[in-house]
């Protein structure tokens, strides 16, 4: 016998969730890093960090942001897209001071 997850939040031992799925520019269609900029890289064995000047454009897509580039203005914009989402929808089930 599965004991599923539904049956989990029905019983009262897990909370159900929602997904919220958000898009952005960067996340749809990539972006373009121009030359001269600086960037850090950052190694994946040592996790040192090491800035660098870039030679020539950097063009990466969607779904290399957070697995190869890290876009933190992108992180920003969902963070705050997600927390307004969240604070109107507690904001919808709010139960009055009075009752």
């Amino acid at each position: 016998m599965e004991y599923s997850h539904e049956r989990a939040v029905a019983d009262g031992v897990n909370v159900g969730y929602e997904v919220y799925r958000i898009r952005t520019q960067i996340t749809e269609e990539g972006s373009n890093i121009q030359a001269g900029f600086y960037i850090d890289r950052r190694d994946r064995q040592t996790r040192a960090i090491r800035w660098q000047q870039l030679d020539e454009d950097l063009s990466y897509v969607g779904r290399e942001l957070d697995r190869s580039v890290v876009a933190i203005d992108q992180i920003r914009t969902v963070i705050r897209t997600l927390k307004q989402r969240l604070c109107r929808t507690a904001y919808l089930f709010a139960v009055p001071e009075d009752g």
